[in-house]
């Protein structure tokens, strides 16, 4: 009976439905200024229509419905001038989500310039400014700021064992590109991408433009999301499912989606 049964074993297997396809949504925002006048409501509205998100359809080139999102990533100035007042509403804001909140820090993070209690306390959270962790097939990265030398130097022992075939998401604050993106220098960015080639960057999330942009720079997906702080009041809607890998641009004034982009996981080569 034994042996009939491994006989029989290979068309069970045969006949089996396949795996579900794994599905990974998570969200990006940028820019929330807390201390700023108007912020506080206006990142309250954030939010809000953030927890209302689950359920909703996606864009019709996207299809399907927006599944309960796994983490919330939020690029940088966190706070209007990086007092610690403003970082716990920041916390108090973002952390009441019922999903992981993953920050880095901005310009305006950075006084009072001797106590800094918002680069303190997002060490103190995270282990440090520049830290990495998974979600789904995704290895997700922040680099603080943006990647200078030092958080490079960081990147190279953080990817070492990684494959490099990974999917990696990059998100900091300054852009790489396009508006307020002379805020680190040429040759930095010449450094940054020899830092990732060869490596299968998927997305590069930034804020500091208060503004919203998919841009194809030097090869990277770069992603500018939105800001609480003025009219371009929106944030990135992030899935990940199967072999594609989409992101949707939510107006929270509108309650509409402006603009996707969406690709294979797989299809190109590493940068």
């Amino acid at each position: 009976m034994r042996f009939r049964g491994l006989l029989l074993l290979p068309l069970l297997l045969a006949c089996a439905p396949p795996p579900a396809e794994e599905e990974v949504t998570f969200l990006v925002t940028a820019d929330t200024h807390f201390g700023h006048p108007g912020c506080t409501e206006a990142n309250r509205r954030q939010i809000e229509a953030m927890l209302g998100l689950p359920g909703k359809p996606y864009p019709a080139e996207t299809g399907g419905v927006i599944g309960r999102p796994r983490a919330i990533l939020v690029a940088g100035d966190l706070t209007e001038s990086g007092d610690a007042a403003s970082f716990e509403e920041f916390l108090a804001a973002y952390g009441s989500l019922p999903f992981p909140l993953y920050e880095a820090t901005g310009n305006h993070d950075r006084g009072p310039p001797l106590l800094r209690p918002v680069l303190l306390g997002v060490a103190r959270r995270h282990g440090s400014l520049t830290y990495s962790f998974d979600l789904g097939p995704l290895r997700v990265i922040c680099l603080d700021r943006y990647p200078d030398r030092r958080n490079l130097a960081w990147l190279a022992t953080d990817l070492a064992p990684i494959p490099p075939d990974r999917p990696l998401v990059l998100f900091f604050h300054y852009p790489p590109c396009g508006p307020y993106s002379d805020w680190w220098t040429e040759k930095e960015k010449a450094a940054f991408v020899r830092a990732v080639e060869g490596r299968r960057v998927i997305a590069v999330f930034c804020g500091h433009w208060h503004g919203s942009s998919h841009t194809v720079w030097n090869g990277l997906d770069v992603y500018n999301v939105g800001s609480p702080k003025h009219s371009d009041r929106s944030f990135a809607v992030v899935r990940v499912k199967g072999r594609r890998f989409a992101v949707a641009l939510f107006d929270q004034e509108t309650g509409a989606f402006r603009w996707t982009h969406e690709k294979d996981l797989w299809r190109d080569d590493p940068v």
